[in-house]
């Protein structure tokens, strides 16, 4: 199907931005018209999670982590969010243009420096965007003529899970190589991040704290907090990576709040070529990073299948 079938049939097939079964409700916000920031892919940004609790639902599992909302700010999104590489950047030139994907074709500054991915640039293509919402399933289309065609999906698939899906077709004449991540804002509730909250890799793992931190360690698989994380705090592990390699893993992750009673495991298909954990008063996410290198003519996919529950 041509670029124009595509959007057709998802005009005709699009509605409000939320999708629910017996155990979950999602909802999403409108990939136009709430953040503008140029990090992070505008599709799919969560604007509540809440899971079939008893007789009711849970809170909001994807609650906002940040101070105020500021449209523009890089990283003002919630739940499973994706970050694409910058691609083309140092070959544009002062003045030039250069891909991300899920946000557009962007202008690099006059200026010398590098790419910066906390910093917002000008968008010379935002692309053409829409969706197509089904009874348990949602998609969100972004095409950037010459460049790619990408969707990704999102469908809950079973009791409590979800799957993410991206499905990127390279329609011009460059390679697109990178690395995908997805930043896990899951904040599990209401409460703040500490002895509560775990971060556990189904490995044996090994990593490289960024600092030290008295109140941050690696018990066995998990990695842990020895009391509360205060506003203004961040703990950061790079390079996660199974325990006798000098990168990559199983892409295969869970997180849980003993307070709060919930949990989510992270399930992706094939391996992480690194991953990194980052948390702050409010969250502690896992980071798993992924290759791609998409000829002209071909597609890139990647499932993640996500699993919450109570402990």
């Amino acid at each position: 199907m041509d670029d124009g079938g595509i959007l057709q049939k998802a005009r005709e097939m699009s509605g409000e931005l939320k999708i629910k079964d017996g155990s979950l409700e999602l909802s999403f916000y409108d990939p136009e018209n709430h953040y503008l920031g140029t990090r992070f892919d505008r599709s799919g940004l969560f604007r509540s999670l809440r899971l079939r609790s008893g007789p009711g639902w849970s809170d909001n599992l994807t609650a906002p982590w940040f101070g105020e909302f500021r449209a523009e700010a890089h990283d003002c999104v919630c739940g499973p969010v994706d970050e694409f590489s910058a691609i083309g950047y140092d070959e544009a030139g002062p003045g030039g243009t250069f891909l991300k994907i899920g946000v557009g074709l962007l202008r690099r500054p006059e200026d010398p420096w590098p790419y910066d991915r906390f910093r917002l640039y000008e968008i010379a293509d935002p692309g053409v965007r829409d969706t197509v919402r089904r009874p348990r399933k949602i998609e969100f289309y972004h095409i950037l003529s010459g460049y790619y065609s990408y969707v990704k999906v999102i469908e809950i698939s079973g009791k409590g899970e979800f799957e993410l899906s991206h499905y990127i077709q390279n329609t011009g004449k460059e390679r697109l190589r990178g690395e995908v991540y997805n930043h896990n804002f899951f904040t599990l509730g209401n409460d703040s991040v500490g002895p509560a909250r775990m971060v556990m890799c189904n490995f044996p793992f090994e990593g490289e704290w960024r600092t030290k931190y008295p109140y941050a360690f690696q018990k066995g698989q998990g990695l842990h907090f020895s009391r509360p994380l205060v506003e203004g705090e961040s703990v950061y592990m790079g390079n996660i990576r199974e325990s006798g390699r000098k990168s990559g893993s199983p892409y295969e992750f869970y997180v849980d709040d003993e307070k709060g009673g919930y949990y989510v495991a992270i399930l992706g298909d094939g391996d992480a070529s690194n991953a990194v954990m980052w948390a702050n008063h409010r969250i502690a996410c896992i980071e798993p990073y992924v290759p791609f290198d998409i000829a002209p003519g071909e597609t890139f996919s990647q499932v993640i299948c996500y699993s919450l529950g109570r402990i």
